[in-house]
């Protein structure tokens, strides 16, 4: 359908306005604009066209492989709170990103 408007009102800007004596410039640019969309739109047409014929003549692959289901569950060990890391151990490891990026961390 817009390739259709897009021709037709390109006509008729030429057919009305075209080529007389006080046709404003932007009159031919318009005219121009709207044979260029429409040049663009049916070349969009014929290459999506000819994608649906290559989509429907390709080979379908093989069966895809299956995958099994796994639950995590089970791959993890259950926790134990006896073996817990003291407050003492990891309280100051996190102090090098309350810094400011400006600043050396080797320093």
């Amino acid at each position: 359908m817009t390739i259709v408007a897009s021709f037709t009102l390109s006509f008729f800007l030429f057919l009305v306005l075209g080529f007389r004596s006080f046709t404003h410039p932007l009159i031919y640019v318009t005219a121009g604009v709207l044979l260029a969309m429409g040049g663009w739109h049916i070349q969009t047409l014929i290459r999506t066209l000819m994608l649906k014929n290559q989509w429907k003549r390709r080979v379908p692959l093989s069966e895809p492989p299956e995958f099994k289901s796994a639950t995590t569950g089970k791959l993890l060990d259950e926790a134990d709170f006896t073996d817990a890391i003291p407050v003492s151990v990891t309280e100051h490891t996190t102090r090098h990103l309350s810094q400011s990026p400006q600043q050396n961390r080797n320093s």
